[in-house]
């Protein structure tokens, strides 16, 4: 849609911000866990949807140095 494409070893960070392998979680894992990850977003009261705020540049970047043990 936008052109953009993954490339290398794809990962999912649950909503606790555990990293998970491609494949490593079922479809239906991955649904219930966005599922919790939207109702404690609206549970908190947060202005921005928890499906959007998942995409910030910012949040990958804490997630993945904080996977891959940098500071």
């Amino acid at each position: 849609m936008f052109g953009d494409s993954h490339v290398g070893q794809l990962f999912y960070f649950d909503h606790d911000g555990q990293r998970h392998k491609d494949g490593q979680l079922s479809w239906w894992a991955r649904f219930w866990d966005r599922l919790e990850g939207r109702f404690e977003s609206m549970m908190d009261l947060d202005l921005t949807p928890d499906g959007i705020v998942d995409h910030n540049m910012d949040t990958y970047e804490r997630l993945v140095k904080a996977s891959c043990g940098i500071p």
